[in-house]
């Protein structure tokens, strides 16, 4: 996973908010922030949830609301 991702992908469990929505605001704060520009890929869903403690179908729901 991208070193400049870590600090926007905080995740609480404990919080109310699902993972997938906590996942997806913190790639979107990283799109918006410049953290990630147009030149960058995403780590793959199977990457990403690997170094997060997700599961896949966790990250591919964060990257499906981020799409859309």
């Amino acid at each position: 996973m991208p070193k400049k991702l870590l600090g926007y992908l905080t995740l609480d469990r404990g919080m109310r908010a699902p993972l997938q929505l906590q996942l997806c605001r913190g790639l979107r704060s990283a799109i918006q922030d410049g953290a990630l520009g147009p030149q960058d890929q995403l780590p793959s869903s199977r990457d990403l949830a690997s170094g997060l403690g997700l599961s896949r179908n966790t990250v591919t729901a964060a990257y499906d609301q981020l799409v859309s």
